[in-house]
C-alpha cells in the first residue's frame, strides 16, 4: 500500500485587538494533529515509556534492508494463543543461540561444530576428518572397507645390492593396499633376465612428510605382483627360480614428517628379524602374499607398526 501523507491545511490566525493576559487562543489545526498523532500511537500501540509497539496487536507487516536486535533477541510467535515456534537468543557464554524444531536447508550448512541427540542420513555421508565413537556402533549392513591400487618402482642404486621400493604412507590412505612392483631396467633389463648380483627384494613403509598416518591407523599391504619391462612382464617366476634365491623384505622406514625411524613390532632392526616371504619357503604368486598392520605410538612415544596378521608371509 503506498503511503498516504497526512494533509493538514494552513490557517492563518490575524489579531488586530488587544489581546489580554488570559485570553487562549488555539489554531483548530494543531487539534487535528494532536488527533493524528494519537491514532498512530494508539492504532500501533507505541509506548514512549517502555519503547514498546505492538503490545496486544501485532503489527502486521514490516518491510525494511536491515533489522538490528538487542537484548533479549528475536522471537517469532503464532496462533492463539501465542505460540513460541522459534527464538534466536544468547546463551550463558554470550553464543548465539537458535531454538527451532525442524531446519529445512535447501544447499548446504557450514558449522564449527554440531551436538545432536540423533541423526538420520538419507542418502549419503562423508567425513573429512578423524571420526571418533564414544558408544557402540551398530551396522544393518555390510561394511566396505577402502582400497588402493599403487604401483612402485622397484630399483637395484648398486649390484650386487637389493632390489628397493618405498610405499609412503599418509593420513589418506586406504585399508587395503595392493602393491605391484615395477622393476626398471637395473634389475630387469627389457628382454630379461634379473641382473646377476641382486640379494634381497626391500619394501620400505615411510610415513609422509606433510600428511603422515593418523595413530591407530589400520593397513594391510598385498603383493598384486612384480614386473619388468616397463610393466608389461610378469617377472615372478623369475624372482623364483633366481639362483641365489630372493628374499622379500618388508621394512620400517622414517616418518619423514619428524625424522624418526619406525619401529617395526618388537623392533626387527634390532633383533635382527625380517618380515617377508624368506626364499624357497612361498613361492611368489599375484594376490598370494598379504600382511596386515596397525601404526601405534608406543608407551615411549616411538612409532610403530603392529603386525595383526600374515597371509603367505612370515618373520624370519
Amino acid at each position: 500500500m503506498a503511503f498516504s501523507p497526512i494533509d493538514i491545511p494552513i490557517q492563518e490566525i490575524l489579531e488586530t485587538d488587544f489581546i489580554v493576559d488570559i485570553r487562549t487562543i488555539n489554531n483548530s489545526n494543531f487539534l487535528l494533529l494532536k488527533d493524528k498523532v494519537e491514532d498512530v500511537v494508539n492504532n500501533l500501540e507505541i509506548d514512549t515509556n517502555a519503547l514498546t509497539i505492538g503490545t496486544d496487536s501485532p503489527i502486521t507487516y514490516i518491510k525494511t534492508d536491515s533489522v538490528i536486535m538487542e537484548d533479549t533477541g528475536f522471537i517469532l510467535q503464532t496462533g492463539t494463543p501465542t505460540q513460541i515456534i522459534s527464538r534466536l537468543s544468547k546463551n550463558s557464554s554470550d553464543e548465539s543461540v537458535l531454538n527451532v524444531d525442524i531446519l529445512e536447508v535447501d544447499v548446504s550448512i557450514q558449522v564449527a561444530g554440531l551436538d545432536v541427540n540423533s541423526a538420520l542420513i538419507l542418502d549419503s555421508l562423508t567425513v573429512g576428518g578423524a571420526t571418533t565413537f564414544n558408544a557402540s556402533v551398530t551396522f544393518n549392513s555390510e561394511v566396505v572397507e577402502s582400497k588402493e591400487s599403487i604401483n612402485l618402482t622397484l630399483d637395484a642404486p648398486v649390484v650386487p645390492g637389493p632390489a628397493e621400493a618405498t610405499i609412503t604412507l599418509t593420513n589418506t590412505s586406504r585399508q587395503n593396499i595392493f602393491v605391484t612392483l615395477d622393476a626398471t631396467a637395473a634389475v630387469y633389463p627389457p628382454g630379461g633376465p634379473l641382473v646377476p648380483g641382486l640379494s634381497d627384494i626391500l619394501l620400505t613403509i615411510d610415513f609422509d612428510l606433510n600428511n603422515p598416518p593418523d595413530q591407530n591407523m589400520d593397513f594391510t599391504i598385498y603383493i598384486v605382483n612384480i614386473r619388468g619391462t616397463g610393466g608389461t612382464v610378469d617377472i615372478m617366476g623369475d624372482m623364483n627360480s633366481y639362483g641365489p634365491g630372493l628374499n622379500l623384505k618388508i621394512l620400517p622406514g622414517t616418518n619423514l614428517s619428524t625424522t624418526n625411524t619406525i619401529l617395526l613390532h618388537s623392533d626387527f632392526a634390532t633383533s635382527g628379524k625380517f618380515l617377508g616371504v624368506p626364499a624357497g619357503a612361498t613361492a611368489l604368486e599375484q594376490y598370494n602374499s598379504l600382511a596386515s598392520l596397525l601404526y601405534i605410538v608406543d608407551g615411549d612415544g616411538n612409532d610403530r607398526i603392529m603386525i595383526k596378521s600374515l597371509v603367505e608371509m612370515e618373520i624370519y
